[in-house]
This record gives C-alpha cells, structure tokens and sequence, in this order.
C-alpha cells in the first residue's frame, strides 16, 4: 500500500509539472498571438523566428486540455502586458500547430522558447514556470547583447 502511495504522489506531481504532447490535430499554421504576433513570425517552414521590430521574441507552446498550460496562461498574460512595448509574446496551440511544435522540438508542454531580437533562442524552459523565475528570464533576455 504504501508503494502505491508513493507512485501515485509521484504521478500527481509530475503532471503538474508538464503534459506530454500526446494529442494533435493537422490542423493551420497560424499564430495566435498573445501581444502583437505581426511584428513576430513564427515560419512554418523551418524552426526559425522572424523579428521585425527589433523586439525579443517569447513563444509559449501550449494547448487548451493541458492543465500546467492553464496554470501558465494568466501568468504570461499578466507578464504580456508587463513587457508589452519590450518583448512580443505569442502562444501556439500545439493542437492547431503541430508541425511547428515538431520544428522546435517540443515534446511536452507547457514549453516556452526564448528568443534575442535577432531571432536567436537563447533559452527554454519545459513545464510550468514560476512567474517571478519567467519574469527574471525575460529581464535577462531585455539585458543580455544582441
């Protein structure tokens, strides 16, 4: 009994950290954009992003069924309107974006990538973050030298 105890205390506690992307839909390429996803492109044709306002660029991989994403979408709505002039931030739903998800690599989810404002990634981060650890990242991603 207590084995079991302890699976299940382990099973509870990694889900809350991340959901594997075991659901998709074929579905369009389209970006849906938190901020302003225009100055943003997220290509669909190679694992790149396109910066065309000089502005750092944060992608949350996400979808609608997985709850760590939920716990992480009011947070990074909140830090959205925080940065919002600074740093774009878009959310992909995984689901509708499973080719893109497969280009960058993204195997569990929430998953958010970090861009420079020369469309490098710098950093990501695989399950829920914290918001003051994603806040302290994207200060860092603001200071760091293109």
């Amino acid at each position: 009994m207590r084995r079991f105890g302890i699976f299940l205390i382990l099973g509870i506690i990694l889900s809350l950290g991340a959901c594997n992307k075991t659901r998709t839909n074929e579905g369009n390429d389209s970006v849906m954009g938190v901020a302003n996803s225009s100055s943003a492109n997220v290509d669909s044709s190679a694992p790149t992003i396109t910066v065309t306002d000089g502005k750092p660029v944060v992608v949350d991989f996400s979808a609608s069924w997985c709850p760590p994403c939920q716990q992480l979408k009011p947070i990074f709505a909140s830090l959205t309107k925080e940065f919002e002039g600074r740093v774009t931030m878009v959310t992909v739903d995984v689901d509708e974006n499973s080719d893109m998800a497969a280009k960058f690599d993204v195997h569990s989810i929430p998953t958010l990538i970090f861009f420079d404002a020369n469309g490098s990634q710098q950093d990501r981060f695989e399950g829920f973050v914290p918001e003051d650890v994603l806040r302290s990242r994207i200060e860092n991603l603001l200071n760091s030298p293109n």
